[in-house]
C-alpha cells in the first residue's frame, strides 16, 4: 500500500444508511484516571449496479437492503470496480478521556492523519484515520456530583461525569487530555469466477 487518498468517500453514510446490515462491537471500560469507548462497525455489501457518467454504486446488504452511494471526485478507481465485487467497509472510533495531568500544558488541539491505498495491480481499497488531541484545563471539580469541568483551546467550557476515585487526583488549573481516533477502511474482494 502506498500513501495517497481514500478509495470511497461515502462511507460513513454508507454505514449509517445500513443499520441493519452491518455488525456492530462496542467497548467501554473505566481505568484508574480516565475511561475509554470504543466502536467498529463492520459492513458487507456486493455491488448490483454501477454508473460511472453519475459516479453512482449501488450495493446490496446480505439482509437484501439496496444501498446507493455517489462516489466523490476523490475516488479515482470506480472504474476498476465490477458488478458482483464484496466491498467491505470498516468504521472505527474511539475516544480516550485521561484526567492524568499534563506538566507544563496549555489548552491546545491537534490533529493527526494518515491516509493509504492499495497499489494500482490491486482491486480498490484504502484506509484512512486521524487522532485529535485536545488538552483542556480543570476549571472546576465538584466530587459530590462526581464532574469535573474543563476548557479547551476553544475556552468553551465543559462539564464531565467522572469516577469520583479518579477526581481525587485532580484540581483546579491541572491539564487533562482527550484523544479521539477514528478510522475508515475499504476493501473490494472479487469472487471467483463460476
Amino acid at each position: 500500500m502506498r500513501a495517497s487518498g481514500i478509495v470511497v468517500t461515502a462511507t460513513v453514510v454508507l454505514l449509517a444508511a445500513a443499520a441493519g446490515a452491518q455488525t456492530v462491537q462496542q467497548q467501554a471500560s473505566t481505568k484508574k484516571g480516565g475511561v475509554e469507548a470504543a466502536r467498529l462497525v463492520d459492513l458487507q455489501a456486493t455491488v448490483v449496479a454501477i454508473d460511472l457518467a453519475k459516479r453512482e454504486v449501488k450495493l446490496r446488504t446480505p439482509e437484501g437492503k439496496e444501498l446507493p452511494i455517489t462516489a466523490g471526485p476523490q475516488v479515482q478507481r470506480l472504474a476498476d470496480l465490477r458488478v458482483g465485487d464484496v466491498v467491505e467497509i470498516q468504521f472505527y472510533e474511539s475516544l480516550t478521556l485521561s484526567l492524568s495531568k499534563v506538566e507544563g500544558g496549555t489548552p491546545s488541539r491537534s490533529e493527526v492523519s494518515r491516509e493509504q491505498r492499495t497499489e494500482p495491480s490491486e482491486l480498490p481499497g484504502g484506509i484512512k484515520a486521524k487522532q485529535t488531541t485536545v488538552v483542556a484545563k480543570v476549571k472546576a471539580v465538584d466530587t459530590a456530583a462526581s464532574e469535573v469541568t474543563v476548557e479547551g483551546p476553544d475556552g468553551k467550557p465543559l462539564t464531565l461525569e467522572a469516577d469520583p476515585e479518579v477526581l481525587q487526583g485532580v484540581k483546579v488549573g491541572d491539564f487533562v487530555t482527550a484523544v479521539y481516533t477514528e478510522a475508515v477502511a475499504v476493501s473490494v474482494s472479487r469472487p471467483p469466477a463460476p
